[in-house]
Formats: structure tokens, sequence, C-alpha cells
């Protein structure tokens, strides 16, 4: 949905929204910057029905056009002050654009007119939730509770009132007489499971987180949490399965990453450890200079490194748009023409590594241009030439023995054994274990060690607070849905999944917000 427009809904809220008659409590002012709403005057213009009215708010939500909706239903409030749809649908839009007291005011004003709708009592208490209101949340979640007993959502944000409370044996309970009414309630079962982890009742919470991904396999904030309860039982590759597979599904949460390299250093497996702090690493130097191109386009050396860092992360299409972009930028860009060598390297289009490096020996004598030559000669068999590059490049390592042995072995057959003895001398020169007869593999340019250091605890809490500013946050709150809005999801976040006040941002309780049938 396109997000809302905050200077427009100023002047579509002046037209009205009817009056409240509940003044707002101070949190609720100082929460909001948003502009106020004053009283509608009475229409001018001809009264449309009002199903045709929501009908066009219904269709310009599809479109995509949440700024044209609330303008519509403000139209509707106007023709229509005694209706409680417009008032409803309004108020969710306005949440999701975290205009929370707008929103409070227009939830109220439904209420007024509809007083024994449950689901509007829950979706305001939401919204005060959100607000950190706790008291004024719990009555409304409580009014919804009296007004229908079999309604299990506001069991479950009752649940989360106490979470906020720190009062984690009432919100069990909450979550359990949600449960009652509907035992597959997957957020009341991870809520349940967050709740019994507070405690440390590791066996309960993790059974809790269970069977919420039996009846969802894919639900993260479960397998969050659950891999949050393995590790402090130090169950720690059952943490590492659930944080790969939360990894898996939101491949751009870099929490996720922290959490499991967390893990798997405890297990012991720190090379891997260190790759997740480096993908951490890579992305937030990314998003930098995603954001300096952003102020300024022109500079090739950005594009470059932008070019490198995708390319680390085996994104390569966008890794050469980079490079390409570098090169219009500034035709002579050597580091640029480099990464497309490099780029073409990691594809084994040896045919584009020669012409790379080429075009970029014609600028500069580069030693970086004839090593990668050297590769793509030797991937092509051509070891002459090979040889000749890794020479003139000045290289020795693994790779450029495997060159001398192979062209030993290939001289040794055509009986030329003087020139087969020094090419081996060579090799072994560059790598010993050869001369015990262990061949190092042509892609073995550097060996895999073990990490001489591995990051303190200092720097390792750096990454991860890094991991949480720099990324969307964890999914955490779910929401059903009204009649009022057609796509009612909150805004940077999938449904069944905003952040819920006052939680830990590593193990997520869910909440449930406003997007509900209204139906009684």
């Amino acid at each position: 949905m396109k997000r809302l427009n905050f200077a427009v809904l100023a002047l579509l809220l002046g037209a009205g929204c009817g009056s409240e008659t509940t003044p707002l409590p101070v949190a609720e002012q100082a929460a909001s910057t948003a502009p106020q709403v004053a009283n509608a005057e009475p229409a001018s213009e001809p009264q449309q029905p009002l199903e045709e009215l929501l009908s066009q708010a219904k269709k310009q939500l599809e479109a995509r056009d949440a700024n044209a909706a609330v303008q519509t239903l403000t139209k509707a409030i106007q023709q229509h002050p005694k209706a409680a749809q417009p008032y409803i649908q309004r108020g969710t839009l306005l949440g999701e654009a975290k205009l929370l007291p707008e929103a409070i005011r227009d939830m109220t004003m439904a209420i007024e007119l509809e007083p024994k709708n449950a689901r509007l009592r829950n979706t305001r208490g939401y919204f005060l939730l959100l607000l950190k209101n706790l008291d004024r949340a719990y009555q409304d979640f409580s009014d919804a509770v009296g007004l229908d007993l079999q309604y299990p959502q506001p069991y479950n944000n009752r649940g989360l009132v106490m979470i906020a409370k720190e009062k984690y044996e009432a919100a069990i309970k909450e979550f359990d007489a949600a449960l009652r009414v509907d035992e597959d309630y997957i957020d009341a079962l991870n809520n349940r499971g967050y709740a019994l982890m507070q405690l440390d009742r590791m066996d309960e919470a993790i059974a809790s987180f269970d069977r919420a991904l039996e009846l969802n396999p894919d639900y993260l904030n479960s397998l969050n949490n659950r891999g949050r309860a393995y590790q402090k039982i130090e169950r720690y590759s059952d943490a590492v399965n659930d944080f790969a597979k939360a990894i898996q599904l939101a491949p751009a949460n870099l929490q996720y990453y922290a959490l499991r390299s967390d893990a798997l250093r405890a297990a012991g497996r720190l090379i891997e450890a260190r790759e997740d702090l480096q993908h951490i690493t890579r992305v937030n130097e990314l998003n930098q200079v995603n954001t300096r191109l952003k102020a300024n386009p022109s500079q090739a050396d950005l594009w470059v490194r932008r070019g490198e860092l995708l390319l680390e992360g085996s994104e390569f299409e966008e890794a050469e748009k980079s490079f390409v972009n570098a090169t219009r930028v500034d035709a002579k860009c050597l580091e640029a023409i480099l990464g497309q060598a490099h780029l073409a390297t990691a594809q084994k289009n040896w045919a584009k590594v020669i012409e790379q490096c080429n075009a970029a020996l014609a600028i500069s004598n580069s030693h970086t241009a004839l090593s990668l030559r050297g590769d793509a000669y030797f991937a092509q068999e051509k070891l002459d030439e090979a040889l000749a590059d890794y020479e003139t490049a000045r290289r020795m390592d693994a790779h450029v023995a495997a060159a001398f042995l192979k062209r030993s072995e290939l001289l040794k057959k055509s009986g030329r054994a003087d020139e087969a003895k020094a090419d081996y001398i060579r090799a072994v020169s560059f790598d010993p274990s050869l001369g015990n007869g262990e061949v190092v593999p042509v892609s073995a340019v550097v060996p895999v060690r073990e990490p001489a250091r591995f990051p303190t605890e200092d720097e390792l809490k750096a990454l991860r607070k890094t991991a949480e500013v720099s990324d969307s946050k964890p999914a955490n709150a779910s929401e059903s849905k009204t009649e009022a809005a057609t796509e009612a999801k909150t805004p940077e976040a999938k449904p069944a999944q905003e952040k819920t006040p006052d939680a830990k941002p590593a193990e997520e309780p869910t909440a449930e917000s406003p997007a509900e049938s209204t139906e009684k």
C-alpha cells in the first residue's frame, strides 16, 4: 500500500472526522506529532450513497492509493456521520500510518455508534497498546472480552499488557484463556512460550513453540523464540537450525544472522560464526554506500564499492549494474573494469575475464589484471599464457604451483624431461606440499584457516546493535482483518508481525491488532 503522506493527511483530517467526548491522555498527546483533527463542517456537495463511497475507497486501496482512500472516507464521514464503517476504515488506515491518536479518535467514534462491537474495543486497545498506554489498553481488551467471551484476541492482547508489565504468570493465564477459545491460535501459542521463557520454564516454552510451528512451520516469531530457548539450554545445533530457517524466510533481517553467529560460536563452529558477522558488516556497509549514492550518484568509486560488496554476496546481476554505472561515470575507471573481471571470474566466463583484463591493461599495467587473466588462461588450459601472466604479475601461490605442476606433467608425457623437471621444481618451490604428491586444487587460491581471533564481547555487541539498527524490525504483531480495510497491513511489516511495546527485540511475542471482521 502506498504510504500515507502526512501533509496530505493534515488537510484531509482538517476536513473533519466528528468529535470525541473523551479527552486524550497525556501519553497519547506526547506520542504523536501528527496533525490534530478538526470538527466537520456540513458538506455542501450532493450526497453520495454510503456503499458507493466505501466501494470507491476499496478500489483506491486496491490501487495502492491510501491518500485517496482517506480522502474518500473523510467525505463519507462528512456525508454519513452516523455510519460506523467510514470511521473504522479510516481509523485502520491512520493506525497503519502510525497516526495513533487520530486512529483512536476514529475508533472512539465508531464505538459510540456501535457500542456492543467487541472488535472495535480490541482495535482501539491495540492502538493504545502501541502508545504504551497499558491501563487504558487493558480496559478496552477487558471490555471486548465482556462483550464476547468467545472472542480470543483480546485475551491474547491482555496477556501482552501483562508481558509489558513483566507479570509473566498473569500473562500465561491470559494466553491459556485465548487457547481455550481457539486451541490453534498460533499467536497465543507463541506468546505463551515467550512468557514461559521469561520464567526459565524452557521445556514448556519449547513445547508451546513446537505446537505453533506444527500449525505453521514458517512462523518466524516462533522459530526465532525457539532458537533462543534452545540456545539457553545449550542445544546449540537446534538453535542454529532455527535461526538458519529464519534467515531463509527473512534474509534481509540481520538480527537472525547475529543470533545464529552466537549459536555457532557457542557450538565451536568459529569459521561459520565469523562468516555471519562478516555478512552483517558487509550489508551494513552496503546500506551506507546506497545512502551515499542516493545523495551523489555521480561518484564512480561508490558504484565500484557497491559492486564489490554485491559480488561478495553473490548478487551478480546487481553487481554488474553497479560496475557498469561506474564506467558510465568514468569510462576509464580501472577499478570498475577490474570489478567486471572479478565478476566474470566468479561466473566462470573466461572469455569475458580476458576481455576485461585486456581493457584494464590498456589503461594500466595492473598486476591484478595480469593475475586474473592468468587464471582465465589456466581454466582454458592455455598454460604457457597463464604462466607468463603469473610471472609478469610476480604471483607465487598454490594456484600458480598447480599450473607449473600441470605443465610439468604435460612436458613429461611429451618427452621433454628437462623442461618438465624445471617446472616441477618451480611448483614445489611455491607449494612444498606438492613434493609429497599432494596436489592442491586449482580453486584453492587462499587456503581456509581457523580465524586467528574471534571478535571480543564488546565487538560482538556492537555488531548485534548495528544488525538491529540497520535492518527492518523483526516481525512481531499479528493483525486480523477488518471488513473495513481491504489490505490492512502495518507499514513495513507483514501482517501478524509488528513489534510489540516493551518486548525484548530478539524474543518476540505477537500482538493482535485491529484488522478483523467487525460483523457482530
